[in-house]
């Protein structure tokens, strides 16, 4: 699945290769939080991924910020990002913790097979040419069956037993049932532009670091694979991906080392080697950068 997973809590998190679906009940602040910002925790950092992801919050207050807009959303709000969307969300410290459940799903899995106006609607979302608005409030007509498909399909995936065919298909056809919705409430053709952005250029990129991002890749490196100059190639990741080349590949490295190792024992030498990092020393500041811990306190908290 090509997406850059969080620090989401790992008892509450489920995730399948098979149906590209991830799900969660997430809290914030929780026991790896640490104020960063302005009396606030990050939920998670700003970073764009090929699939869409909808949020419905429970309890408090999250703050949002994607490369267009910055909004609050509020106890039975959605929050919706597209594919290729720069996103990153905030909760405050003090009061009520921030409560929500995730859903995050791959739309070409979806569109497989499919050729009728539905799945020309996912593939002209995944191109850019259709747009979800971010933002369904809660006392929109559609947010009560939209909230309880969330739910729905996250309790069908957490499942402690096995699932049975029958929970797959509810998983499926609940998100099939989203997307309805959210084609027939939130979507709107064009409108909504990014400067720069190129969905062809963050789809070579992305390819490119989830097949080279466990070597010693450099900005040279990738330049040359993709038949860039350094300049030119800097300024356009810059305005697809809102950072650096080498601060968006450590934070895929070390995202992966919280996905990919969140069950083994292994030294943190050697998982720093595995997602990329020649030295442990610069990997524990990119990880406490990161995830505000460092990586010892985060695999020992498991």
């Amino acid at each position: 699945m090509g997406t850059i997973l969080t620090e989401y809590e790992e008892k509450h998190r489920r995730y399948s290769s098979n149906l590209e679906v991830l799900c969660g009940l997430l809290t914030y602040p929780n026991a790896r939080s640490t104020i960063v910002k302005n009396g606030r925790v990050r939920c998670f950092h700003a970073h764009i991924h090929e699939a869409v992801e909808v949020l419905l919050v429970e309890q408090s207050v999250m703050h949002v910020r994607t490369a267009d807009r910055t909004f609050d959303a509020y106890p039975g709000d959605l929050v919706i990002f597209e594919p290729f969307e720069l996103h990153e969300c905030w909760a405050d410290v003090g009061g009520q913790p921030l409560i929500y459940w995730v859903l995050v799903f791959e739309p070409r899995f979806f569109q497989a097979g499919i050729s009728c106006t539905f799945g020309e609607s996912l593939s002209r979302l995944m191109n850019s040419e259709l747009h979800l608005d971010p933002r369904m409030a809660a006392d929109h007509p559609a947010a009560e069956r939209a909230g309880e498909l969330i739910r729905q399909v996250n309790q069908v995936w957490m499942k402690k037993d096995s699932k049975t065919v029958g929970d797959e298909g509810r998983i499926i056809g609940g998100i099939y049932e989203l997307m309805g919705l959210l084609f027939d409430e939130q979507c709107h053709d064009g409108g909504k532009t990014t400067p720069g952005r190129s969905v062809g250029f963050i789809t070579d990129v992305m390819r490119y670091i989830r097949e080279n991002y466990d070597s010693p890749v450099s900005t040279e490196d990738i330049c040359a694979a993709m038949s860039y100059n350094k300049s030119h190639f800097c300024h356009r990741f810059r305005a697809n991906f809102g950072c650096s080349y080498i601060d968006f590949l450590n934070q895929y490295r070390v995202l992966r080392a919280t996905r990919d190792y969140r069950n083994c024992q292994q030294p943190i030498s050697e998982i720093a080697a595995s997602v990329g990092f020649s030295d442990c020393c610069y990997f524990t500041r990119v990880f406490k950068r990161c995830m505000g811990v460092t990586p010892s306190q985060y695999f020992m908290t498991k």
